[in-house]
């Protein structure tokens, strides 16, 4: 496919800036003061932020500190790790490729990394850009191999468990699953193709002709990047601790928050690339079955207040980076942290709407999870409580699980408290991100706290009766709906999963062994960093989830032959169980 005769995207002011809302004028230090308050402090890591109109600077503030060990503060010229914003660059790069003739948009990416093993159906350039294409994403497959912070890990170990990964999520072009082993296959082929490093590729197309003098790409851990900010996690009242990073690749990025809005004007002015590359990667992705997604191109098509907005972020050990761009306003924002506990993206866009006209009412940028019930009468035809049950500390263990009722689900966990508290459970409703509190009522009833929580929520245990299994009674104020736990396997069936598995696709052996109804897997390796270090919670029969995507289930005689792990993002992995040694 060619982008000359591509579809331009859906209005061209994404790229001329004419919209009908106007400009926004100004922006007030003291409001944007109350968005970085957390980090506005001199002896913490922060962040910085910048705002642009028409290309035309509006706004530069820096809080908190870029590196605490030397007391370097953030501004707007600090080299702040992109993460995943870096994939606009490598789209363009790939898009560009296309209109200068030198391949195609519907090439097999096998023709330019020929290591990549057969999968039976073309995977093409397009697809991998729009991540339509199934590829397995690395960043999974190499935390479930064992790679991490305990074991950095770089290009030549990506593309050994690519080269071993022969399956795909689903045929190419017909779903999308955010991939960035995708991404990082791009930008190898680029330098296949062109015959350089990507670096001196990015330096010679972009940072140099758009003056972005403080981007760097740093292919090496050990490689110095002048006055970047150094990722930390806060460690609450105990201060902050160093975050390292776990991988690097040839397309880790470095850029200021002045470089990031230097590449946001270039849509606007167009000075490389231009418009026909700029307006492809603009484009709504159209599934093979004719429906229409928001990603396009490297690049995140959404709404704000009813304002048209184009968005990435990118999030990596410590590190966080937001660039929006409002075409129809002409306005953009950029934001660069460096503590795990800020989130780029959600102080960008509260950035964002301090500033934007205020056309509509309503938030058009959902919340990833609604953690809402949903409304039903009380079992009993009643608002009346029922006499809850005060299970003992040492019972709580073999009470965590998952507890059902129609299409909704509570998923329970205990902290690993020292020494055991009450207080210790924690609560996922329908496998959400948002993880509750609970904290004990003298009723034997837990309340739920946290954010989200409403006072008048509470969860009861019910006691199990003769072989049921236990249920759990949900309160809102209003009345109480309960929810069943799922059937528990065998005590034979479940000592039969204890052992040893190894996946020829990870290269790796795990060993897994059950702990109260808890199941442990470890990589016995010196090298290797720890894998689901809370372990996984009991969902029935012979299946663990924790809660946040990762399911492993048991298949075969006793459960004990086959182990497969899956995730949304990687899709199944399988492994074999290992004989017993002498």
């Amino acid at each position: 496919m060619s982008i000359r005769r591509a579809t331009a995207f859906l209005l061209a002011v994404s790229l001329l800036g004419a919209g009908h809302l106007g400009a926004v004028q100004r922006v007030d230090r003291l409001e944007l003061d109350a968005v970085f308050a957390r980090w506005d402090r001199s002896d913490s890591p922060g962040c910085a932020v910048g705002v642009d109109i028409d290309g035309a600077r509006l706004a530069r503030a820096g809080y908190g500190l870029a590196n605490v060990e030397q007391g370097r503060p953030w501004t707007s010229e600090t080299p702040g790790y992109l993460g995943s914003v870096s994939k606009q660059f490598t789209a363009f790069m790939v898009t560009l490729l296309d209109e200068r003739g030198r391949w195609s948009l519907d090439d097999d990416i096998r023709e330019h990394v020929p290591e990549l093993p057969d999968f039976a159906t073309p995977v093409t350039l397009s697809n991998l850009l729009r991540h339509t294409g199934g590829i397995p994403d690395f960043p999974g497959l190499m935390y479930y191999a064992g790679f991490g912070r305990q074991r950095p890990y770089g290009d030549p170990e990506i593309l050994a468990v690519l080269k071993r990964t022969h399956r795909l999520l689903f045929p190419p072009g017909t779903d999308a699953s955010y991939s960035t082993s995708g991404y990082w296959l791009l930008t190898r082929a680029v330098e296949n193709l062109v015959g350089r490093p990507w670096a001196d590729v990015l330096g010679e197309e972009v940072f140099e002709p758009l003056g972005m003098r403080q981007s760097y790409l740093q292919t090496d851990l050990s490689q110095l990047v002048p006055g970047r900010s150094v990722g930390y996690e806060a460690l609450g009242s105990d201060g902050f601790r160093l975050y390292e990073r776990s991988f690097v690749t040839t397309a880790s990025m470095f850029t200021s928050v002045d470089d990031l809005l230097r590449w946001a004007d270039n849509f606007r002015e167009t000075r490389v690339g231009g418009r026909a590359v700029l307006e492809h990667m603009h484009q709504p992705t159209v599934l093979a079955g004719g429906d229409t997604i928001p990603e396009a191109a490297g690049l995140l098509l959404e709404q704000l207040r009813g304002h048209a907005m184009i968005s990435h972020d990118g999030r990596n050990a410590g590190h966080s980076a937001q660039l929006l761009r409002f075409p129809e306003s002409r306005m953009a924002i950029a934001v660069l942290c460096n503590v795990r506990q800020a989130s780029a993206d959600r102080l960008a866009v509260a950035v964002a709407e301090t500033v934007l006209p205020r056309v509509e009412l309503d938030h058009a940028r959902l919340d990833a999870t609604d953690t809402t019930p949903v409304e039903s009468p009380a079992d009993d035809g009643s608002t009346t409580p029922s006499v809850a049950w005060n299970p003992p500390l040492d019972q709580l263990p073999r009470l965590m699980g998952l507890y059902v009722r129609g299409e909704n689900a509570f998923m329970l966990s205990l902290r690993d408290d020292e020494p055991p508290s009450e207080d210790a459970i924690e609560v996922r409703f329908n496998h959400g991100d948002e993880l509750l509190g609970v904290t004990r009522l003298e009723s034997g009833r837990f309340r739920l706290v946290g954010a989200g929580a409403s006072p008048s929520e509470t969860l009861e245990f019910v006691p199990a009766d003769g072989t049921d299994q236990p249920s759990i009674r949900y309160g809102d104020g209003r009345g109480q709906l309960r929810f069943e736990r799922v059937a528990m396997a065998a005590d034979r069936e479940l000592s039969g999963i204890v052992g040893e598995y190894f996946s020829s696709e990870l290269d790796v052996t795990y060993s897994v062994r059950l702990e109260d109804l808890r199941l442990v897997v470890r990589i016995e390796s010196p090298h290797a960093s720890d894998i689901l270090p809370r372990g996984l919670y009991y969902l029935g029969g012979l299946s663990w989830t924790d809660g946040a995507g990762t399911r492993i289930d048991f298949v075969g005689a006793a459960g004990s032959n086959l182990l497969s792990l899956s995730d949304p993002r990687v899709g199944t992995i399988e492994f074999v169980s290992e004989p017993a040694g002498p």
